[in-house]
């Protein structure tokens, strides 16, 4: 999967935010998926996968750890 895979799966499929089981995540290429949380593309919020709004400065934090979970950051 590419980088606009991934942040097109986190738009449409809600369940995939949470449930890393889930038969899209077993196609996920590692390196993808890294590239999207060290570019700022997607991260972490309240314990879910979200897209970064355009324009802001956070970035995707440690990835697949969930540490950076700002207050302020809003859910797609």
């Amino acid at each position: 999967m590419t980088e606009l895979e991934i942040m097109e799966l986190v738009i449409t499929d809600p369940a995939c935010r949470t449930n890393f089981d889930d038969l899209h995540w077993t196609n996920i290429d590692q390196a993808s998926l890294n590239s999207c949380f060290d570019r700022g593309l997607i991260r972490w919020n309240a314990g879910k996968l979200s897209l970064t709004p355009l324009g802001s400065s956070t970035c995707g934090g440690d990835r697949l750890t969930g540490a950076s979970m700002g207050a302020n950051e809003r859910e797609v």
